[in-house]
């Protein structure tokens, strides 16, 4: 009797490992979604030029982006992308929008899961209105991937994909052509922060050549300083400074070719210095008079913008408005 109960243990403990490293290995493959697959095997970070084939009113269109590395000795590679600069080459020539340039990278590296179609499935979009036919991002490594899109149906088209992983026929939702059918402006950078908002940890404000306060992070909130002591915590006045300063988008811009050297020797009325979480740091300065144009630049760009004195009340702000009532 003993033996049978002996047996009966045994076997009950073979079957609960058996199962339990059978769960734990089929979770192992599908959290890892790499391993369901995806459209293009690629890493946004490695994309050098993208070029879209666009028809505007039945005309062809070509807008072509080139990246632009700028290097600093010491400088982390981490740190050295946000040094990157998307410029446009065609239609018209000018720095593009980073944010706009890396959502179309990443939109293409990280399709997962398209629809098998057969290629006889493909038709090409006979509409005459804005749309995107065709668009390629080449890599570091020379290797290029293309999307050729085909008639948008019911929010999803059929594209003929072509790159390293093989050519193949697959339907995607129609969020990927839709960032790519931009007219050639939407394209253009015109935001003169560089850093997001969502990763500054420290922003100092400093007016006519003096510190005004600096905004420290405390977990999800603010901590006000003057002169090196706490004031108290930010209100929500502290989160909208910095949404202010870090979505500023200007109304021109001035100067095409403003490296940091530059902008470094812009007389500046008021300075904002922001570090981020992994300590990278960018300099905005504004330069203004009672009168006239407020000029902006920023460390990390490479452009002089005209942004609208209505900025200048956000600008010149008290520590005393940024505490908690």
């Amino acid at each position: 009797m003993a033996r049978k109960i002996l047996g009966l243990v045994f076997l009950f403990v073979v079957c609960y490992l058996g199962m339990h490293f059978y769960i734990r290995h089929k979770n192992t493959i599908t959290d890892d979604v790499t391993k369901i697959g995806r459209l293009a095997e690629c890493q946004p970070n490695d994309a050098r030029v993208v070029t879209i084939q666009q028809n505007t009113d039945g005309k062809p269109l070509e807008l072509r982006f080139e990246r632009i590395d700028r290097p600093l000795p010491g400088v982390p590679a981490v740190a050295a992308v946000e040094r990157w600069i998307w410029v446009m080459r065609t239609p018209v020539s000018g720095v593009a929008d980073p944010a706009a340039v890396r959502r179309i990278i990443s939109t293409l590296c990280e399709l997962y899961d398209p629809q098998p179609v057969r290629a006889a499935d493909f038709e090409p979009e006979t509409a005459t209105r804005r749309l995107a036919r065709k668009v390629e991002v080449t890599f570091e490594n020379g290797k290029t991937s293309t999307v050729e899109f085909g008639k948008l149906v019911s929010r999803s088209t059929v594209i003929r994909y072509g790159g390293p992983e093989g050519d193949r026929a697959v339907r995607i939702p129609d969020s990927f052509l839709e960032v790519v059918s931009l007219p050639p402006g939407e394209y253009k950078n015109l935001r003169v922060m560089r850093l997001e908002a969502d990763s500054i940890q420290q922003a100092v404000l400093s007016v006519d050549g003096r510190d005004r306060f600096t905004l420290e992070r405390a977990g999800a909130d603010w901590k006000v300083l003057q002169g090196g002591k706490v004031l108290g915590g930010g209100s929500n006045e502290a989160s909208k400074f910095l949404n202010r300063v870090s979505t500023l988008r200007a109304i021109g811009v001035v100067s095409e070719d403003y490296p940091e050297e530059r902008c470094a020797r812009l007389a500046p009325k008021v300075r904002v210095s922001l570090f981020d979480i992994s300590g990278r740091q960018e300099v905005v300065r504004y330069a203004y008079g009672p009168a006239g144009d407020v000029l902006a630049c920023s460390s990390l760009g490479a452009q002089e913008f005209k942004i609208h004195r209505d900025m200048i009340p956000y600008l010149e702000i008290s520590a005393q408005s940024l505490l908690e009532k």
